[in-house]
C-alpha cells in the first residue's frame, strides 16, 4: 500500500544523505506508522522505530536526556521498543 508520502520520504532520503531525522505528523490512524515502518523496512538495513504513545516514561527521558549524544542514545537501552 503506497501513499504519496512514500514518495516524499524516498525525496527526503535521497536529499538528506542521512544527516537528519524525519518527524512523521497528523491525524490519528491514518498510516503514519504503517508508512514509516514499511518505509524503514525497504530502505535501510536497519531501523529504531519508537512509537512514543506506547513506551515507558524511562524511555522518553532517555530520548530527551541524550537527543544530542546519539550514539550514548542507541547505548542506553535495547533497541525492542514499538
Amino acid at each position: 500500500m503506497k501513499r504519496k508520502v512514500y514518495y516524499d520520504l524516498l525525496e527526503w532520503k535521497k536529499k538528506s544523505n542521512g544527516k537528519t531525522a524525519m518527524l512523521i505528523e497528523g491525524a490519528r490512524c491514518v498510516g503514519k506508522s504503517f508508512i514509516a515502518l514499511e518505509f524503514a523496512k525497504n530502505n535501510y538495513k536497519n531501523y529504531v522505530l519508537i512509537n512514543f504513545s506506547k513506551v515507558s516514561e524511562d524511555v522518553k527521558n532517555i530520548f530527551n536526556n541524550y537527543l544530542d549524544k546519539l550514539d550514548d542514545f542507541f547505548c542506553s537501552f535495547p533497541l525492542i521498543m514499538v
